[in-house]
């Protein structure tokens, strides 16, 4: 990274989280060369009343310099082990969840040993042998140890919590160095080098090096597409439940019907998110092809409105400030920098298609006219020899595309042949005892009102 920021006047606009959080990370990045920063509250909230984030959300704050006990006691967040997949149809639930599922053994990925036990003639789900899964089945909680030979080392987990609170918290945690304005656009002036200037509606203008459009209608990318994008509209119907508490550490996810239904609890309501899917859905979810144009970048809502399922709002907003910061332009010429994010990004959201079509897939009764090419090729290798094809800029790992798989009931018709020559006897003892000391240990684990009430509230 350079040592000077030729930005010295940067624009931020939407509302919730994500314009706040862009302002802090950069902040926090470029210290002392971090730029003027105006954030304008405009257009509509885009957040969804409840987040779920996976664990890298610990890491990125981190970076922030956020200590988690002062984040959960004051935003009252309670804690994320991963969703509990249902369907409309006889298949068994699954839990699915980014931590380990079983471990490697002589090198080989664990699923390849699960395909091995089955074929053996034992009867198991994969999520058996995670230790998420059997915490979060039963209610029980416990965080990440640090004991590598502890069973809950394999524990990852992030956070449940209200957008609201997020977005107030962070506003709490910048620095001076900002303005916030709250106006409508009248009117945004462009030449040839991008937007040059935003006029109000009372009368002021601000000019600046930079546009960060973090608005779901994206009110400033509009202006150099000369389309402007209608709001996604997202039903949440949220209920009243206080006999549930605090909620358990997990999510729901039910799969048929032409639907994915989300389903979560916390802090005695419980909030509920319709998404309808049918063949070639998936293209009707905005996605921003460019998001870098000229001098104005689109992040967060303004990129796209898809629905949160294995990858959550917030670790994507994380993921473009982090390549955002890397792209970072030296000099005022910002045509190389653009075409370096728009390549990544277009790369990963690619991936992320594969899995978003996925589960488009099983909840329209498996309709291959749901399933992005690269997502049919993964299926194809993953059935014929249980192997994942490597792609580049990949948001989820081998292991967690395996474990989808395996969720959504499809299974590989063989495993590696390094397997084979360990005995079969062997094999399902190491198995079995894997699974019971799971059982066992989340079952000493405390439930998540108790850790709660212990560790955050007292």
């Amino acid at each position: 990274m350079n040592n000077k920021n030729p930005i010295e006047h940067l624009l931020i606009a939407g509302r919730g989280f994500t314009p706040l959080l862009t302002a802090l990370f950069l902040q926090k990045k470029w210290g002392s060369l971090a730029p003027r920063m105006t954030l304008l509250q405009c257009g509509e909230n885009p957040d969804p009343p409840v987040i779920s984030c996976v664990s890298s959300i610990k890491q990125f704050h981190k970076e922030l310099g956020i200590a988690e006990k002062d984040f959960v006691r004051k935003t009252e967040a309670s804690f994320h082990l991963g969703t509990l997949y249902q369907f409309s149809d006889d298949r068994p639930e699954f839990f699915m969840c980014e931590a380990p599922y079983g471990v490697n053994l002589r090198a080989i990925r664990f699923n390849h040993w699960y395909t091995r036990y089955l074929n053996a003639g034992q009867r198991a789900q994969l999520d058996d042998f995670c230790m998420n899964a059997q915490l979060a089945k039963r209610g029980h909680f416990a965080p990440t140890s640090p004991k590598p030979e502890s069973v809950y080392s394999q524990i990852c987990y992030g956070y449940k919590l209200l957008s609201e609170r997020y977005s107030n918290y962070l506003l709490a945690q910048l620095k001076p160095g900002f303005d916030m304005l709250s106006d409508e656009i009248q009117e945004i002036q462009t030449d040839l080098n991008g937007i040059h200037t935003v006029h109000f509606s009372n009368g002021k203008s601000i000019s600046a090096d930079l546009y960060i459009d973090c608005s779901r209608e994206r009110l400033l990318n509009s202006a150099l597409t000369g389309t402007c994008s209608e709001p996604s509209k997202e039903d949440w119907r949220i209920e009243v439940t206080p006999e549930y508490g605090l909620g358990p550490p997990h999510n729901l996810l039910t799969l048929g019907n032409d639907k994915l239904i989300f389903t979560t609890q916390l802090h005695g309501k419980t909030y509920h998110q319709e998404v309808t899917c049918n063949p070639n859905q998936l293209p009707k979810w905005q996605l921003d092809p460019q998001p870098w144009q000229k001098n104005c970048v689109t992040i967060g809502p303004a990129t796209s409105n898809r629905p949160a399922l294995l990858i959550d709002p917030l670790h994507l907003v994380a993921s473009s400030l982090f390549r955002l910061y890397t792209s970072w332009p030296t000099t005022m010429d910002f045509e190389t920098p653009a075409a370096i994010y728009n390549e990544s990004f277009s790369d990963e959201w690619s991936r992320i298609a594969d899995s978003d079509s996925l589960h488009a897939w099983a909840a329209c009764n498996r309709n291959d006219k749901d399933l992005t090419d690269a997502a049919k090729h993964r299926m194809r290798v993953f059935i014929n020899d249980g192997r994942i094809p490597p792609y580049e800029n990949e948001t989820m790992t081998e292991d967690q595309w395996a474990t989808l798989f395996f969720a959504l009931g499809i299974k590989p018709k063989v495993a590696d042949p390094l397997s084979e020559g360990s005995d079969d006897h062997w094999l399902v003892a190491q198995l079995d005892k894997l699974k019971e000391t799971l059982q066992a240990a989340a079952q000493q684990a405390p439930t998540m009102e108790i850790f709660y009430q212990n560790e955050v509230i007292r």
